[in-house]
């Protein structure tokens, strides 16, 4: 079986022959973990090269296709943090797919490991690399991490060994990580960011900006861009999440917004912008339309308390979870 990786600066893309040596048969074990990586590299692009189609989800059978859905709404769902963490990129150079050594400089445990990387800040990639693993070694540097699938959160600063069924690549998101995600669309603007979630995983303080504009033109270039702040800090035993009004000359409509925060405890209240807020009977999604009533609900088997409320164009909106 082979597999072949193209690096080019911050740009991967991958290429994929995976047919075995006799026979030509597909092997889908292979194409799954490349597409799992890929859809977490700067541009995510299949495409086959010897024995077409190979580059074609459904040519390696139910299972294939149904694990690369999965990874490809993921990848979609994730465009408001990929595209704010470009904008990052073009301000700042730091590339959106970085290794553990320049976040962790000072860590010698990180300066050889070259199967693991950064996506953006707060998203820990590690793909499995090796046929037929069941398992596979991983570090996480100091600090509180969430598995990004089930949500328990593990204490870094140390080597773990972790499950890999093949239809989960280990994926971790550090404390403090704050990661807007919009509705899954078949293809990029097929729908308005309409809810926003946050998906937040809280620690002491932390802050991401939320960058868009219209998708389509260089108008970015003369400041037709917003920039929204979002802040999460927590302190004994409440939270505070601040969604700051946008700046920037890019029109905003009105959305609303799904807060997940992922914590065991289950909040004894909470307030947006001072109003009591009541639980709901239902957890939101992202079929939630803008309600009158903002509301809350904890879920005990994702471990998060879900919030959803309104956000008017270029208003702040002020959340705080006590427990």
């Amino acid at each position: 079986i082979r597999g072949r990786m193209n690096i080019r600066g911050s740009v991967m893309s991958f290429e994929t022959d995976c047919k075995e040596e006799v026979g030509g048969i597909a092997d889908p074990e292979l194409y799954i973990r490349w597409c799992q990586f890929g859809m977490f590299s700067p541009i995510a692009m299949l495409f086959g090269m010897e024995h077409l189609p190979s580059n074609t989800p459904w040519s390696y059978g139910e299972e294939a296709l149904s694990i690369f859905r999965t990874y490809d709404k993921l990848r979609y769902s994730l465009i408001p943090y990929i595209y704010s963490s470009y904008y990052q990129m073009y301000k700042t150079g730091a590339p959106l797919m970085q290794a553990l050594v320049l976040q962790y400089p000072n860590d010698p445990n990180t300066y050889n490991i070259d199967d693991q990387y950064f996506f953006g800040r707060n998203l820990l990639i590690c793909p499995v690399t090796v046929k037929g693993a069941k398992t596979r070694t991983i570090y996480l540097p100091k600090g509180e991490w969430y598995d990004y699938w089930s949500g328990k959160k593990v204490q870094g600063g140390r080597f773990i060994n972790v499950v890999t069924p093949l239809d989960k690549m280990p994926v971790y998101a550090r404390a403090g990580a704050i990661i807007p995600m919009q509705p899954v669309m078949s293809y990029e603007g097929e729908k308005p960011l309409d809810p926003l979630t946050l998906d937040i995983y809280p620690s002491s303080g932390s802050t991401f900006n939320l960058y868009e504009d219209d998708g389509l033109t260089l108008e970015y270039q003369q400041g037709i861009y917003a920039i929204t702040r979002i802040d999460c800090k927590q302190k004994d035993d409440v939270v505070l999440v601040d969604i700051l009004a946008p700046t920037g000359e890019y029109h905003l409509p009105d959305r609303t917004l799904i807060i997940k925060l992922h914590t065991e405890q289950i909040p004894s209240g909470i307030k947006i912008d001072n109003k009591e807020i009541h639980e709901s009977s239902e957890i939101a999604d992202e079929n939630t339309t803008i309600q009158t009533n903002p509301s809350w609900k904890y879920s005990h088997e994702n471990k998060l308390v879900c919030i959803t409320c309104n956000q008017e164009s270029g208003k702040s909106v002020s959340v705080v979870i006590r427990y």
